[in-house]
């Protein structure tokens, strides 16, 4: 498999230090921004959007990092963007000693890609990694999805999806995007891990005993 960029926690921390504003409580796709695709657009482009759309290039290849910043990708993030940011770089404390192919950051934001190109870069870096981590929190909250088409034909002919459509469990069981880097995962056989936010991975054990049949 080639080799693919990563980012490390160092790099997180830094990251987040001088955009604390822009990160504070939001969402990925907030942090993120993205140019208008027709089906979903912010009406202000995020940070990362901001900071590449000159160059048109991942945030990895558009700016010098240091060595300790960025190196060969050892764990593919797998992650919905209607989660919390914050959480999601907590969750990737875990792993101190890796190097994460997080999407915002590996794969260029500020232009329009191809279907087609999508699928080889995100389905390059799965292989290029040698663990998929699945970041599957919240586990039991309510959050509210965002107002898409759904992919299903006969689904949709039944009724759009309804506003706002508030929703439980894991967002990245409900994504596609998520749903394809796991299947690529298992495809290739890769490891797969399941990562939740440090809140719900200290309360695992009173969610499988008390809560498992909400989950």
């Amino acid at each position: 498999a080639a080799i693919v960029k990563g980012v490390t926690m160092s790099f997180l921390k830094r990251f987040i230090e001088p955009h604390a504003a822009e990160c504070a409580g939001k969402t990925t796709s907030q942090v993120t921004g993205a140019v208008d695709s027709g089906a979903i657009s912010w009406a202000e482009p995020g940070v990362i959007v901001k900071e590449t759309e000159a160059s048109k290039l991942s945030y990895v290849d558009a700016f010098p990092l240091d060595r300790d910043e960025v190196g060969v990708a050892t764990l593919f993030v797998s992650h919905p963007w209607g989660g919390r940011f914050d959480a999601l770089v907590d969750s990737c404390a875990r792993f101190p000693e890796e190097t994460f192919w997080i999407d915002i950051f590996c794969a260029p934001q500020a232009m329009h890609s191809s279907l087609e190109d999508m699928e080889g870069i995100y389905g390059g870096a799965v292989q290029a990694t040698h663990t998929l981590v699945f970041y599957a929190s919240p586990l039991l909250d309510e959050w509210t999805a965002p107002r898409q088409r759904f992919l299903s034909a006969e689904r949709e002919a039944c009724g759009s999806t309804p506003s706002p459509w508030v929703r439980s469990g894991p967002h990245s069981t409900t994504r596609a995007w998520c749903l394809l880097e796991l299947a690529e995962a298992v495809h290739g056989k890769r490891n797969v891990m399941i990562a939740l936010n440090p809140a719900e991975e200290d309360d695992l054990g009173r969610i499988l005993t008390r809560d498992i049949e909400k989950v």
